[in-house]
């Protein structure tokens, strides 16, 4: 049996999981509700089917000198259980799949769990349930689609095939190898440089009696229908995750900026015919931010890019009506730019999809 080491990724993941033992921090859960007369019999097989193609879902492991190893273990065909819930209630059915969710996995067997269900007459799916060590949210989405493509594939009659999946033993190998290099040297003495000089740090709320706790409370925002199609096929293109492109655009929203630093985009920006999108794109910032330094510091001069944020209120001058007035026009004209913008895209969308229709 051939053993690696864990990843950068997989390292940072244990360590969390022994800071908060025995909890759920490290799941990564899914539930798909199938409609129409489920034939469990196939879907178990889908489920064999992927399991066995998929190296990665065989990943276990193994503590060796003092040092955690990971390795890929044999596949073994599993019936996986069916729990009947015909009977339930919604929120019966609901209770079950929390208390799924929220049971720790056990480092030392499989870091995947799949349970089937019925729901009714016509109803039915089954319960994903992956460990983080071996996937993410992006995975988990891809494998969901592959288990119901195999699965409808079966039902009608067709020879499934897969394409190779990637092999995460030479992600780990590739990961050390640029560990060792010079170009690693290089790229640390870089970042080390960069995060000496730091900055100002993004400004979160905080609460001095909130405990740390693995326990968070997940918002729900749906975007439109095209919008969601435009960010997925974008990351079709361009091989990145969603988590990736959100995960940026958090950035450029929490991104601070010192007084200087404000100044000197307020100058690029006046001298190149202020072109916000230019100048957000360049020095990584948003659109918004950009026009908003422009317009305070042609109203206010260098004081109109000072940051306020954070400060006691009783540190500030007082604000006047005039002042609260500009405030609330600058939000509506922000909330008018927003709905712009989406509209913009929204129509780009259309166009590119009228023009798929016609090639």
């Amino acid at each position: 049996m051939e053993y690696f080491s864990l990843s950068c990724s997989q390292k940072n993941i244990v360590s969390l999981e022994k800071v908060f033992p025995g909890t759920s921090v490290s799941n990564i859960c899914a539930t798909i509700h199938m409609e129409g007369d489920v034939d469990y019999e196939l879907l178990q097989e889908s489920l064999h089917l992927v399991l066995q193609k998929d190296k990665t879902l065989h990943i276990r492991l193994l503590e060796k000198d003092r040092e955690l190893m990971q390795y890929y273990a044999e596949y073994r065909k599993e019936e996986f259980s069916i729990y009947d819930f015909s009977r339930a209630s919604k929120e019966g059915f609901e209770t079950w799949e929390k208390s799924e969710a929220e049971q720790p996995f056990s480092l030392d067997g499989a870091l995947y769990q799949f349970k089937l269900f019925r729901r009714g007459e016509g109803r039915g799916g089954f319960l994903m349930k992956l460990h983080h060590l071996i996937g993410d949210g992006w995975s988990a989405i891809s494998l969901c689609n592959k288990i119901g493509n195999t699965y409808l594939g079966l039902l009608e009659g067709k020879e499934i095939s897969f394409d190779k999946a990637p092999d995460y033993k030479e992600y780990v190998e590739e990961e050390q190898k640029y560990l060792s290099s010079r170009m690693f040297g290089k790229d640390e003495t870089y970042w080390k440089d960069v995060l000496k000089k730091g900055g100002e740090p993004a400004l979160f709320k905080t609460i001095s009696s909130a405990e740390i706790s693995p326990v968070g409370r997940r918002v729900s925002y749906e975007l439109p229908e095209r919008l969601n199609q435009a960010v997925y096929r974008y990351c079709e293109e361009k091989r990145v995750s969603p988590f990736a492109v959100f995960y940026m655009a958090l950035a450029v929203y929490l991104r601070r900026t010192g007084t200087e630093e404000r100044f000197a985009i307020v100058q690029d920006c006046l001298s190149n015919d202020k072109n916000y999108g230019a100048m957000a794109l360049k020095y990584n910032c948003s659109y918004q931010q950009v026009r908003n330094w422009v317009k305070r510091y042609e109203k206010m001069g260098s004081a109109g890019l000072e940051d306020r944020r954070g400060r006691r209120a009783g540190s500030q001058p007082a604000r006047t009506p005039e002042e609260e007035l500009r405030d609330k026009i600058a939000e509506l004209e922000r909330r008018n730019r927003d709905l712009q913008m989406e509209n913009d895209l929204l129509k780009k969308v259309r166009e590119l999809e009228m023009k798929d229709r016609y090639l």
